[in-house]
Parts: structure tokens; sequence; C-alpha cells
């Protein structure tokens, strides 16, 4: 049986199982879409993993830095859909200071369930969100570009602890929709773009 993949409009792994906590890997985007093409992807049984760019470019990362799809639990900062609208840039949900903690004391539940080594982060609008989920985080708060993000180096902050005691490495990717304006910009070390990318997810690899 088809089924969506990104939690909470779906079960949010690739396997059959639907067990999220075997998955050392957790990858967070901003929310799921708008109502409409939710409604399309219901009716197709699952999201359109070879026309939706975020699949697409993100599938293709993942197998590049020789992640395993099935080891990750795919979910997103707010609950719901966008009612109307564009599915891109900031979500209308930041609007709402009430629903934005919510859907933070919901993201740690998750977390609290999973227990994920590495979490990967799409876009600066989710690490913003999760800035508040741990002191470590606060220095998220703020950020405006990856450029900035990645001189500051704080792009990978290993063993950040979680407010509810959680412990993971996280890192901010360029989201996967909006990849090919931005990941041209991104540095780490000695490498630059989707290189720098690669090897920002391999230094986080996890190995059993």
């Amino acid at each position: 049986m088809k089924e969506l993949l990104f939690f909470p409009g779906g079960k949010g792994t690739f396997n059959s199982r639907g067990i999220i906590s075997d998955k050392p890997y957790m990858i967070i985007g901003q929310d799921f879409d708008s109502k409409e093409n939710y409604k399309l992807s219901v009716m197709r049984g699952e999201e359109n993993i070879y026309k939706i760019p975020t699949w697409r470019h993100l599938l293709k990362l993942l197998c590049a830095s020789e992640i395993d799809r099935d080891l990750c639990f795919f979910t997103n900062a707010f609950l719901g859909a966008r009612v109307k609208g564009k599915n891109i840039g900031k979500s209308p949900g930041f609007k709402d200071s009430n629903f934005v903690t919510a859907c933070q004391n919901f993201f740690l539940e998750q977390l609290n369930i999973q227990k994920p080594k590495v979490i990967f982060v799409l876009g600066l609008k989710p690490a913003i969100f999760l800035s508040d989920t741990s002191d470590q985080l606060q220095c998220w708060k703020h950020i405006t570009t990856f450029s900035k993000l990645d001189e500051s180096n704080k792009q990978i902050i290993k063993k950040v602890k979680f407010k509810n005691g959680i412990v993971s490495d996280v890192l901010v990717l360029t989201h996967p929709c909006m990849r090919k304006g931005n990941v041209k910009s991104r540095k780490y070390k000695q490498y630059h773009g989707e290189e720098a990318e690669i090897q920002m997810i391999k230094k986080l690899k996890y190995y059993k």
C-alpha cells in the first residue's frame, strides 16, 4: 500500500514498516506543502518523488552522501498544510507564536520517540524554528544567509542537548526545492557548493 512520506502528512518513512525509533537520521523541513497539493497526494497515495523538487534533489543528495533513505525519518517543523498561497518561502505558521510553541513541543516529542543520532535541517527557516528547542541552537535564531552561517562555522553543531534531554548532532542544509540557487554559496573547509554539503553530511555519518 502506498502512503504519503513526509510527516505529519504521511508516516515519514520510506520502508513499509513505518517504525521511526530505528532510524538514526531525522530530516526536518518546514511544512507539508499546500492544502491543494496535499489533497492531490492523498488521491495518489503518496508524494510524487519523481516530480517534486524537494524529493528529487533530496534523494540525489542522500545517494551522493551514501545515506540510506530507509534509515531516515522525514518530518516537518509545522503541523498541517498551507491553506492558500505559495508552497515555498516562510511558513505562515511563524505568525502565531502559540502555534510555533505547540509545534516545537510536538517536535520534541518526535525527538523523544525517535532519538536520532543526526538531524539534517532543510533550510534556514526550520533552523530558526529549532533555535528555541536547545540553548546550543540559539545562534541560529537570527541567521539570514547560508554564507553568514558558514562563515560563523555554525552550520554543524555536534552533541546538541535539546530541552527534553535528547542529544543529537545537527546540520543545516539548503532546502532541496531551492537547492539550485542556494547550494553554490555553501562553504565547508576547502569545499564549495554541492561538494561542501556532501562533505558536511559525511562528517556526521552514523556508523553502527
